[in-house]
């Protein structure tokens, strides 16, 4: 395995679970080399890095990643001998997939799959995929049979359920090898889940020294953030957001009418953002670009009323963005809605008797949508972390 493609870093996978990258690179390298066709489950919670794992474990191969990286790794990538392997690569995410494009997956997957070329070799990544277990399954059954017949094929699922087997149709269940990796939190002590998020911490602060102060500042506000995700749900994911959140900085609370009975470092406690501008802090960079896009053209038009086709037309040509495809417009609407950003129009009305999950998975490119964050929030955002903010993501407002 070519350590140099794995994260040794303090709070780094291959020290957490070792075992598992080499089971999984195992699989990958008996595919390169024997064409093994094969299937393999990764489960777990979410946030103990299920998908970070199956992308380290590709990235140890120079000959999945990018030209750039090929170009790098000439040694390893001769000593390896699979230079003379044509190998595609997919990934799809059941929560843009998993339901209205299906038939493009299929034709994606014909086109490929059944080229006859003995060197030929595909490796399938199903993100969500518990999500892909539902109605008829014909793409997981197409999929596993093709294991079943000798194709050099390696499919890889990643869920959350634990169950998953019993999503599975009889047919389906029959061709899917009984391979799994299940992954648990690595933190089973509080120090160790500080440890790696210092780490992290430390890791930033050298990449952007003025973030230091803002660490400083909120310390003990970490420290509190730690102590309450590590008695709930300690996991990579929390790390992450505890430390986005708080690399901003927030001044003590003036306002603070704490009485006597109250300890003196809790007196000390920084004071939160409006909720609005915490949920902003907390979007990825394209859910945010797509936000500012909106409310932009929102304002521009004199409009209230939106669709995701409208989305799509409107987020077309921004550099910011590396490819604008419906599947990703869709997803970070999902995203903004789960944020609370956005909302149905029919919410606005009445409460519907579904669940919000529920609701999310319903959301098509005609479905008609409102903001539910101001142009104030927005500006108070930009306002607040403009010493933080790429100065493209300030340039769109």
């Amino acid at each position: 395995m070519p350590s140099h493609c794995i994260d040794h870093g303090p709070n780094g996978l291959f020290n957490f679970y070792n075992d598992e990258i080499v089971y999984v690179n195992k699989m990958i390298e008996n595919l390169l080399k024997t064409s093994e066709a094969s299937s393999l489950i990764v489960c777990g919670d979410a946030g103990v890095g299920k998908t970070k794992l199956i992308e380290t474990c590709l990235a140890s191969f120079p000959l999945l990643t990018s030209s750039s990286n090929r170009m790098n790794n000439t040694d390893n990538f001769s000593a390896n001998n699979f230079n003379h392997l044509k190998v595609a690569l997919f990934k799809f995410d059941g929560a843009i997939h998993g339901k209205d494009d299906l038939v493009t997956i299929r034709s994606i997957g014909r086109r490929f799959l059944t080229e006859n070329y003995q060197n030929f070799r595909s490796i399938i990544v199903l993100d969500n995929f518990d999500v892909f277990c539902r109605k008829q399954q014909t793409l997981l059954y197409n999929l596993l049979d093709l294991t079943q017949h000798g194709q050099s094929i390696l499919v890889i699922g990643i869920t959350r359920r634990l169950d998953y087997l019993e999503l599975l149709e009889k047919r389906v269940r029959s061709r899917l090898t009984q391979r799994v990796v299940h992954l648990v939190s690595p933190f089973k002590h509080y120090d160790l889940y500080k440890t790696c998020c210092m780490s992290r911490i430390e890791q930033l602060c050298q990449e952007n020294p003025a973030l230091k102060t803002n660490f400083i500042a909120n310390n003990s506000s970490i420290e509190i953030e730690l102590t309450r995700s590590f008695a709930i749900n300690p996991n990579f994911d929390e790390i992450n957001r505890i430390i986005f959140e708080y690399s901003f900085f927030y001044g003590p609370d003036d306002n603070d009418n704490s009485n006597s009975e109250i300890d003196e470092e809790n007196s000390k406690n920084i004071k939160l953002a409006d909720p609005q501008i915490i949920a902003i802090l907390r979007l990825k960079k394209n859910d945010l670009i797509l936000l500012i896009i909106l409310l932009r053209q929102l304002r521009n038009e004199d409009v209230k009323i939106f669709t995701c086709a409208d989305l799509f037309n409107w987020s077309i040509g921004y550099s910011l963005l590396r490819k604008t495809r419906m599947g990703m417009i869709i997803k970070s609407t999902n995203n903004l809605i789960g944020a609370d950003m956005i909302i149905r129009e029919s919410d606005c009305y009445f409460r519907r008797k579904t669940s919000k999950k529920n609701d999310i998975a319903c959301i098509n490119k005609w479905t008609k949508l409102v903001p539910n964050v101001s142009e104030q929030h927005l500006d108070q955002f930009i306002k607040d972390f403009d010493h933080i903010l790429p100065q493209a993501i300030k340039r769109l407002w």
